[in-house]
């Protein structure tokens, strides 16, 4: 189960079947993180490919916006 799973501390990449992921960062009050990613059910350079795609000329607000329709609609 989950709760039983493996942490590896400080991968620099993995790639296996059933990969969770967790970060910390050290804020102060108030302060917001942006943090982007991408995913690829093929390849490393697959999800590095997605995230130059989809990602090019978008900012956060506008993600947080379409997350939100996206809820909204499911």
């Amino acid at each position: 189960a989950v709760r039983r799973a493996k942490v590896t501390e400080r991968p620099d990449r993995m790639e296996g079947d059933h990969l969770g992921f967790y970060t910390e960062f050290p804020t102060r009050e108030g302060e917001q993180v942006l943090m982007r990613t991408a995913i690829s059910f093929v390849s490393l350079e697959g999800a590095e490919a997605n995230f130059k795609a989809e990602l090019r000329g978008k900012d956060f607000e506008r993600y947080c916006e379409k997350a939100a329709a996206l809820w909204d609609e499911a």
